[in-house]
C-alpha cells in the first residue's frame, strides 16, 4: 500500500480475539460484500505465522500450509507509520498469495485532521517579562465525528489535543501563569454557509484545560450536543497562546503541531476503555520572528459600519528593509481598507482610503547616543537655491550672438535671414543707455567667434550677457586713495578677488550678512574706481617737449624718444565686499560698471534678499552701502548653468524629502489589509536609516459590520522577505458596536393609570444572526418588565401604522423589573418585529430609552444604547416613543344647577351628580415640567380635554382656561384669565388653542372650567370613566405625535335620575295626611331600598304606609319606616322603602305608593321632595319633585282693635272644609304676649256656644318661659303669658242619628263658625313678625288635628292715636 508503512518486523495476528480486540465483540459469523455473503471460517491452528517482514508499503508474511481454498479468513496486521493524509490518486492496497494476486482493492480513508493549518495572530517572539497573548488560528476538517459516546454503560465525552512545539505555552485564567493546569481560552466554530457557520460554540458547550505538566498542550472537551463535530465538516478553532521568548534558527525548519481527538481520556496516558485514540495529525508550524513594532490610534467612532475619519499609525522594524520586501498590514476581520470599489474589482488590490505618510520623528542625537539601535540622518547642507543668485529676478541675461529672426529660414543650417540689428534689439530689451555700447561690441565680437568656429550655425550661443546689481560695502583698503576724492569722470569696473583672512577670521559683508566656514567658500568683489591724475599728466606733458627737443636725430635717436613717451598717469582705488562665489556669473568678466547716485541706501535696498530695482536704491554715500550696476560677460554657458542649479536643488530636495518619508511606497489595500512592495525607488537610498525608524501615516477605514470577535480582534502588521515573516507585532483591538438598524419602539396602548399594562411594537433590523434579544429600559425611570409578555403571533399582521409585514416569532426567555430577555431566530440583514405586552411604563415623563443587545450562543452581536432621542443615531434615527409627564395635584368638580344654588336648593345642593344633567365641570391641575412649543410662534400651545363616553360638550359651552402663573407681556402675578379659542370641538374632545401663551410653567396652578352634559344613562358608559387632559402643541397635533404631557382623572360619580311625582289630595297644616308618590323612572339598576324625603318640616309616622297599601304594594316593599337623614345642616324626614328580594323591578314602573306623613305649619320655603335608591354598593339614583303641593290652611280671620294694652273684643271667623265631629275642639293660640278670655262672648255664627277652657292638657302653655309679670326674667329668653291660648269644644251627642249620618258632626263641610272673645292686646307688637302669629286648629274628639291655620298674622299693636287734623264738625242746635 502506498505512503503507509511496515514495520520491519512486522505484526501478524489471526486468533478471534486478536483479530476483533475489545471492545470490539469477537469476529463476526458472515461477511457481506456488494450482494455476496460469505460465511467466516476460523483461522487454520496448522497455518501458523513463520515470518513477517516490512519494507515500507510493501509487507511479506510467510505462513504454514493449512489455508482451505474458497474460504474466507481474516487476520490483522500491524502498521508502523499511517500517511499524513488520505491519499488522493491512489488510495488501494492489494493481497498476494503464491500465484494469485486480488488484484486493486480500495482503501479507507485517514482517520486525520485534513486539510490543516495553522494561522497565527502574531508571529514575533514574546517579551518575557510583559508577554502578549494572542490567538492562533486552527483550521482542520473533521475525519471521525465527535460526540458523547456511552460504552458499557460509561458515558465518553469527545476531546481535542493541540499539542503545541516546546516553549509555547497555553494561556490559563488565573493570578499567574506558573501553576500547573488550569483553566484556558479556547473559540471553536464551524465554517462553510450555514446559518450558525462562523458562529462560535456556546462557551458552556467546552471545556479547555492546559495540560498538567505540560504547558504547550491544551485539552478541548466538548460537554454537549451544542458543540458536537461531524465528519466531512470544516471547523476553526482559536486558542491564546504566548510565543517563545526566542527567535528560531533561519537554518531550521519550524516544528510541528500535533492535532489529536478522543473519547474519554486522551490516549496515552489512558488507554482503552478509559480512552479510545481517534484521529491524529501533524500540522506545519511557523517560525518565530524578529518582534516590530505597531501602534494604532483609536478611534471615537465605534459604531458597525462607520466611517471612520483618518487617525495616525506607526510601525517600525528591527529587520532592514530592502527592495523586494513585502509589508503586510492587517486590521482585524471586517474593517475595510479600501476605497469603495465597483464589484467588478472585488479582489483586487486598490487604493487605500486617505492614506498619506506623515514626517518621520527623527530621534536626537542625545537618543541616539543612548541606544545605538537607533539612526538619524546626518546633518545635510543647505539646500541650494533654484536659481543662483547671479540669477536672480532683477538680473538681465542674454545670449551671444543675437539669434536671426529664421521664421523666413526653410533651412536653418543655410539661412539666410536679415543680420541682427543689435542696438536695436538690446534698447527694445530696455538695456540701459550707458550699458548699450558693450554690449553691442560683445555681440559682435561674438559673432565672429561662431562664425570661426561654427561656420553657419545661426543657434549657436558662444557667449553670454549679464547685467545686475550688486551692494558693495567695504571700506577703502590702507594706502588707497580715499573714497571721497573721486572725480565724476572716474571710471568703474567690478573685479572678482580671492577672500583673505584678516587676524585669522574672516571679515563679514556689512552688506549681505555673508558668512563662511573658510577662505574658499567666499570671494572679494572689488569695486575699482581709475580717473587720470591731471597735475601729475600736467607735469609729464610739460616735461615731454623738453625730452623730446634733446632727441637731434629721431632716427639715431628712437631709443630717445621712448623714454620721452610716457604712461598715462592714473589713480586707483578700491572698495570689496564679500561675496558667495556665484554670486557672479562664472568666468564672467565686467564689461561696464555704473555706481547708481541718488537717495540714501538702506538694507532694504541691500540687505539680505533685497530688491535692487526699487527707485529708492538710486545711490548711497560715500560711507555707505554702494548700490552697482555692472553688464557682465562670460564665455561659460549660463545654460546649462542654470540647470545644474536646478538639478542641484532638485537632488537635494529629494533627499530632504527622503529624510522626511524614508518609506515612500505606496500601499494597495483589499478589504482588511494593506500592503506596501518595497523597491529601489520607494525607499530611502540610504538603505541603514530605515532600520528601527518609526513609519508613521494617517488612513481612514470603515468599521466592520460585524464586531469582531475578541479573539480575531488585533491589528497587525508583518514584515516578509523571501516570503518568510522576519518580523512582526501585533496590537488589541478595540470594541466595535454593530448596531441595530431602523429601529422603531411605539407605544401601542394609551397608558392613563400607574396600573395599566403597556403594549409597546419593537421592531429593528438585524446586521448579525442572532438568537437572543435583551431590552433594558434607561430611562425614564422606572420601567418594569416583570408582567412582560408576548403579545403578537407568528404572521400575524400589525394594524399599527406601516408595519407591513407579519410579526417575528419569539418567545420571553426571561423579564425582571429592568430587563427582558426575547429568544428569536433572527439571520444577518431580517426584519424582527414582535409586542411586548404587560409592562408598567414610568410615572415620569420623558424620552423613552432602551438598550438593546443581540447575542448568538452568547457572543455579542449587535446593539444599540440609550436608543433613541429625536435624530439619533445620525443617518438612521430609531423612532422611540415618548413617556407623557403626568400632570399631579389633578383635581376636579362636576357642578350642577343645585349645587351653583345652594341658597334656592340647600337639600339638592348637597346631593350627588346625575346623569343626563347639564354641568360646569372645573379642574385644577400642575404641569411637573416647564412646556413650550416645540416650534414658537407658529404653532401654538393646545389643551385637549377628552370626556369619559357619553358625555357631551354643548355647542353653547365656555372654556375658561386660568393660571397662577405671571404674565407673559406684563410679568404681573395673580390668577389671571389665558386667553384661548377652541379650535377643533367634537361632543366628546376639545382642542384649545392658548393664543397669549406660548409657555405653560411647571408647579403652576392651571384651572380650566367648561359645562358638559354628561351621560344619558350608565348603558353610555362604556370605557374607562376617566377625563383625560393633555398639553401639546398644534404642530404635535398635525403630525400625530402623542402629546408630552397627560393628565388622568377618574369620572365622577354618577347617578341616574328618579323620576317621580308626589300629590296629596288634602294638605292641611300640622295633620298626617296620605301622600301619593308615584314612581315614573327609577334608572336601570333595580333598587333594593327606596328613600322619600320630604320638605324640611314634613315628617313620616314611623309606620309610612297609608292603610291598605301594604297589600297593595307586597311585589315591590315589603316595610316603610320612617329614617330621618341630614344634608347641608338641614334634617329631613324620609320613608325607607325596602324591596323585595331582586329589588323593585325598574320595567314595571310606575308605581304608586302611599305614604302617611305630618304636614309642617306652614308650607316650606324650599317645596321639594326627593327620593334616592339604593343597592347593596350603596346609592343608585336620585331625584327630586319641586314645586310639590303646599301646605294648605282653612279659611280663618282673626279681627279685632289692636290698641296697646285694651281688653278688646276678638272675632274669630272660619270656613270648614273637614266636619268637626261632636265633642271635637277647636284650638286658638295668639301670640304669646296677648291674653285671650273665656268665655266666648258670643257666637255670630256656629251651630252652639262652645265651651271654653284655658286649662287642658293639650294646650301648650310656655314651657316655662318667664312671664310678663315676673319682676326678674332671666336674660334672653322671649316672655310668655300663660293665657295666650284657649280651647273651644262643640259638646253634643257623638252617636247622631241614623238618619241624618251628618248629625255627628258639630261643624259640617262649608259651615262657617263666627265667634268672639276677650282678648287682652300687649303693649306693644310682637317681634319679630313671625311672633305675630295667630294659630287655629281643628281638632277631633281624640284632639287629634284634623286641619288649620297655622300663620294668621296679627295686627299692629298701636300705642298712640294715629289721627291729625282733627276737626269738630257742627252747627248749633
Amino acid at each position: 500500500s502506498p505512503t503507509w508503512e511496515f514495520d520491519s518486523v512486522c505484526d501478524f495476528w489471526t486468533k478471534s480475539e486478536e483479530v476483533f480486540p475489545p471492545p470490539m465483540s469477537g469476529l463476526p459469523l458472515e461477511y457481506t460484500s456488494g450482494n455476496t455473503t460469505w460465511p467466516v471460517s476460523t483461522w487454520p491452528t496448522s497455518a501458523t505465522l513463520i515470518t513477517c517482514r516490512g519494507d515500507y508499503h510493501h509487507a511479506v508474511i510467510r505462513l504454514n500450509p493449512g489455508l482451505v481454498p474458497q474460504r474466507l479468513y481474516m487476520f490483522r496486521l500491524g502498521i508502523k507509520r499511517n500517511p499524513k493524509d488520505t491519499p488522493w490518486r491512489r488510495n488501494t492496497w492489494s493481497l498476494t498469495l503464491g500465484p494469485e494476486s486480488s488484484g486493486r482493492v480500495q482503501g479507507f480513508k485517514v482517520a486525520t485532521f485534513s486539510f490543516s493549518l495553522l494561522d497565527p495572530i502574531l508571529f514575533s517572539w514574546s517579551d518575557k517579562d510583559l508577554p502578549l497573548g494572542t490567538p492562533v488560528g486552527m483550521a482542520f476538517n473533521i475525519s471521525t465525528t465527535l460526540k458523547t459516546t456511552v460504552w458499557r454503560g460509561e458515558t465518553m465525552l469527545p476531546m481535542i489535543r493541540i499539542i503545541a512545539p516546546p516553549l509555547f505555552e497555553v494561556v490559563v485564567a488565573g493570578p499567574s501563569q506558573d501553576i500547573q493546569g488550569g483553566d484556558c481560552y479556547v473559540v471553536l466554530q464551524e465554517e462553510g454557509d450555514c446559518r450558525l457557520c462562523g458562529v462560535p460554540f456556546h462557551p458552556d458547550s467546552l471545556q479547555c484545560r492546559r495540560e498538567w505538566n505540560r504547558k504547550n498542550v491544551a485539552e478541548i472537551t466538548l460537554l454537549n450536543e451544542d458543540s458536537w463535530m461531524y465528519s466531512g465538516h470544516r471547523y476553526q478553532m482559536w486558542i491564546t497562546l504566548y510565543n517563545p521568548h526566542i527567535e528560531n534558527s533561519e537554518q531550521r525548519d519550524p516544528r510541528d503541531w500535533v492535532f489529536e481527538s478522543f473519547l474519554g481520556e486522551p490516549a496515552p496516558p489512558a488507554l482503552a476503555p478509559e480512552g479510545y485514540a481517534l484521529d491524529y495529525a501533524d500540522v506545519k508550524g511557523f517560525k518565530i520572528s524578529e518582534r516590530a513594532m505597531l501602534t494604532v490610534q483609536e478611534p471615537d467612532e465605534r459604531n458597525g459600519s462607520a466611517y471612520v475619519s483618518p487617525h495616525n499609525f506607526s510601525m517600525a522594524f528591527p529587520t532592514m528593509l530592502e527592495p523586494g520586501n513585502d509589508i503586510e498590514f492587517r486590521a482585524p476581520l471586517g474593517f475595510r481598507l479600501q476605497i469603495e470599489v465597483p464589484p467588478y474589482l472585488d479582489g483586487e488590490e486598490v487604493d487605500c482610503m486617505s492614506f498619506e505618510y506623515l514626517p518621520v520623528v527623527w530621534p536626537t542625537d542625545e537618543e541616539v547616543a543612548e541606544n545605538e539601535d537607533l539612526v538619524r540622518p546626518p546633518k545635510r547642507p543647505p539646500i541650494p537655491p533654484v536659481f543662483p543668485p547671479w540669477s536672480s529676478a532683477s538680473t538681465w541675461v542674454q545670449s551671444l550672438p543675437l539669434l536671426p529672426n529664421i521664421s523666413a529660414c526653410p533651412n536653418v543650417s543655410n539661412c539666410e535671414a536679415p543680420p541682427v540689428d543689435a542696438l536695436e534689439e538690446f534698447t527694445d530689451a530696455g538695456l540701459p543707455t550707458w550699458a548699450r555700447g558693450a554690449a553691442v561690441a560683445a555681440h559682435d565680437a561674438a559673432v565672429i567667434a561662431r562664425n570661426e568656429t561654427s561656420g553657419n550655425d545661426t543657434l549657436r550661443e558662444v557667449a553670454f550677457l549679464a547685467l545686475r546689481n550688486h551692494c558693495i560695502a567695504g571700506a577703502v583698503a590702507d594706502g588707497l586713495q580715499p573714497w571721497s576724492d573721486i572725480p565724476a569722470a572716474a571710471n568703474y569696473s567690478l573685479l572678482v578677488r580671492p577672500a583673505f583672512l584678516v587676524n585669522e577670521s574672516l571679515v563679514v559683508d556689512n552688506a549681505t550678512g555673508m558668512e563662511a566656514d573658510n577662505v574658499s567658500e567666499v570671494i572679494r568683489l572689488c569695486l575699482e574706481a581709475a580717473w587720470v591724475d591731471e597735475v601729475a599728466l600736467a607735469v609729464l606733458q610739460a616735461e615731454y617737449p623738453r625730452c623730446t627737443s634733446a632727441c637731434s636725430d629721431p632716427v639715431s635717436n628712437a631709443s630717445c624718444l621712448e623714454k620721452c613717451t610716457f604712461e598715462m598717469p592714473v589713480n586707483r582705488t578700491e572698495r570689496c565686499s564679500v561675496q558667495a562665489p556665484d554670486t557672479v556669473p562664472p568666468g564672467a568678466r565686467s564689461l561696464e560698471v555704473r555706481v547708481v547716485g541718488g537717495a540714501l541706501c538702506t538694507a532694504a535696498c541691500c540687505g539680505p534678499g533685497a530688491d535692487h530695482s526699487t527707485t529708492n536704491c538710486t545711490s548711497c554715500p560715500v560711507n555707505d552701502v554702494l548700490l552697482v550696476q555692472a553688464l557682465w560677460y562670460t564665455e561659460a554657458n549660463l545654460s546649462q548653468a542654470l540647470e545644474d542649479q536646478r538639478a542641484l536643488n532638485q537632488a537635494a530636495l529629494r533627499l530632504r524629502d527622503w529624510d522626511t518619508y524614508p518609506l515612500q511606497a505606496t500601499p494597495k489595500c483589499i478589504d482588511n489589509k494593506m500592503f506596501f512592495r518595497l523597491t529601489e525607488e520607494n525607499i530611502h537610498p540610504e538603505r541603514e536609516l530605515l532600520n528601527r525608524t518609526v513609519i508613521r501615516w494617517r488612513m481612514a477605514y470603515m468599521n466592520p459590520t460585524r464586531p469582531p470577535m475578541w479573539f480575531m480582534n488585533f491589528w497587525t502588521v508583518r514584515h516578509r522577505q523571501l516570503g518568510f515573516v522576519v518580523s512582526s507585532a501585533a496590537v488589541q483591538g478595540w470594541p466595535v458596536i454593530s448596531r441595530l438598524r431602523y429601529v422603531r419602539a411605539e407605544l401601542l396602548t394609551e397608558v392613563l393609570k400607574p396600573e395599566d399594562p403597556a403594549v409597546i411594537h419593537f421592531e429593528f433590523v438585524t446586521v448579525n444572526p442572532a438568537n437572543e434579544l435583551r431590552i433594558i429600559p434607561v430611562g425614564p425611570q422606572a420601567f418594569n418588565f416583570t408582567a412582560a409578555a408576548i403579545a403578537s403571533a407568528p404572521g400575524e399582521f400589525s394594524d399599527y401604522g406601516d408595519f407591513w409585514r407579519g410579526f417575528t416569532d419569539v418567545a420571553l426567555e426571561r423579564a425582571s423589573v429592568s430587563e427582558a430577555e426575547v429568544r428569536l431566530e433572527a439571520d444577518s440583514v431580517e426584519y424582527v418585529r414582535f409586542k411586548l405586552g404587560g409592562i408598567r411604563l414610568p410615572w415620569i415623563g420623558g424620552q423613552a430609552l432602551f438598550n438593546f443587545f443581540t447575542s448568538i450562543r452568547g457572543l455579542p452581536q449587535d446593539e444599540l444604547q440609550n436608543c433613541c432621542p429625536p435624530g439619533f443615531p445620525v443617518g438612521n434615527p430609531g423612532v422611540v416613543f415618548y413617556v407623557p409627564h403626568r400632570f399631579y395635584n389633578l383635581f376636579g368638580s362636576l357642578t350642577n344647577r343645585f349645587m351653583s344654588n345652594p341658597l334656592r336648593y340647600p337639600i339638592a345642593s348637597g346631593m350627588e351628580t346625575r346623569l343626563n344633567e347639564k354641568h360646569t365641570a372645573r379642574f385644577v391641575f400642575y404641569l411637573p415640567e416647564r412646556f413650550r412649543s416645540s416650534r414658537p410662534p407658529d404653532f401654538e400651545l393646545v389643551l385637549i380635554i377628552r370626556t369619559p363616553a357619553g358625555y357631551v360638550f354643548l355647542p353653547e359651552s365656555n372654556f375658561v382656561i386660568q393660571t397662577l402663573a405671571p404674565d407673559p407681556t406684563t410679568g404681573a402675578g395673580g390668577l389671571r384669565t389665558v386667553r384661548s379659542r377652541i379650535w377643533q370641538l367634537n361632543v366628546s374632545r376639545a382642542e384649545l388653542l392658548l393664543t397669549s401663551d406660548d409657555l405653560m410653567e411647571q408647579d403652576v396652578e392651571y384651572r380650566v372650567t367648561f359645562d358638559t352634559m354628561t351621560p344619558e344613562l350608565h348603558a353610555e358608559r362604556t370605557d374607562r370613566r376617566l377625563w383625560v387632559f393633555e398639553v401639546t402643541d398644534r404642530w404635535a397635533i398635525e403630525t400625530e405625535v402623542a402629546a408630552p404631557n397627560l393628565g388622568v382623572f377618574d369620572d365622577f360619580a354618577l347617578y341616574a335620575q328618579v323620576n317621580f311625582t308626589v300629590f296629596a289630595p288634602r294638605s292641611p297644616p300640622e295633620v298626617v295626611i296620605v301622600v301619593e308618590v308615584t314612581f315614573i323612572e327609577l334608572g336601570e339598576i333595580n333598587p333594593i331600598r327606596l328613600d322619600v324625603y320630604g320638605p324640611t318640616g314634613f315628617q313620616f309616622l314611623l309606620n309610612c304606609f297609608a292603610p291598605d297599601q301594604d297589600e297593595a304594594l307586597k311585589p315591590f316593599f315589603v316595610s316603610c319606616r320612617e329614617r330621618w337623614s341630614i344634608w347641608n345642616g338641614n334634617y329631613l324626614s324620609g320613608a325607607n322603602l325596602m324591596a323585595v328580594d331582586g329589588g323593585v323591578d325598574v320595567t314595571r314602573t310606575p308605581i304608586t305608593v302611599k305614604l302617611l306623613a305630618r304636614t309642617p305649619a306652614q308650607t316650606p320655603a324650599t317645596n321639594s321632595w326627593y327620593a334616592r335608591g339604593y343597592n347593596f354598593d350603596g346609592l343608585l339614583s336620585w331625584g327630586l319633585q319641586e314645586s310639590a303641593f303646599p301646605v294648605r290652611p282653612m279659611e280663618v280671620d282673626v279681627a279685632y282693635a289692636a290698641t296697646a294694652s285694651t281688653r278688646v273684643p276678638l272675632f274669630l271667623a272660619m270656613r270648614v272644609r273637614t266636619p268637626l265631629p261632636v265633642n271635637g275642639h277647636v284650638h286658638l293660640a295668639a301670640p304669646r304676649l296677648y291674653q285671650l278670655h273665656c268665655p266666648v262672648t258670643k257666637v255670630l255664627r256656629g251651630p252652639s256656644m262652645p265651651a271654653c277652657t284655658q286649662s287642658d292638657p293639650i294646650l301648650t302653655g310656655c314651657w316655662g318661659l318667664p312671664s310678663p309679670t315676673d319682676s326678674d326674667p332671666p336674660p334672653g329668653l322671649p316672655l310668655c303669658d300663660p293665657l295666650h291660648e284657649v280651647l273651644l269644644t262643640f259638646e253634643g251627642d257623638p252617636a247622631g242619628t241614623s238618619a241624618d249620618p251628618m248629625s255627628a258632626y258639630a261643624l259640617k263641610e262649608g259651615d262657617t263658625l263666627l265667634l268672639s272673645l276677650e282678648v287682652v292686646v300687649p303693649p306693644s307688637t310682637p317681634n319679630p313678625r313671625t311672633e305675630n302669629i295667630f294659630r287655629v286648629r281643628m281638632l277631633d274628639e281624640s284632639k287629634a288635628i284634623i286641619d288649620g291655620k297655622l300663620n294668621e298674622f296679627g295686627g299692629e299693636v298701636l300705642d298712640v292715636p294715629r289721627l291729625s287734623n282733627i276737626r269738630l264738625l257742627g252747627k248749633s242746635g
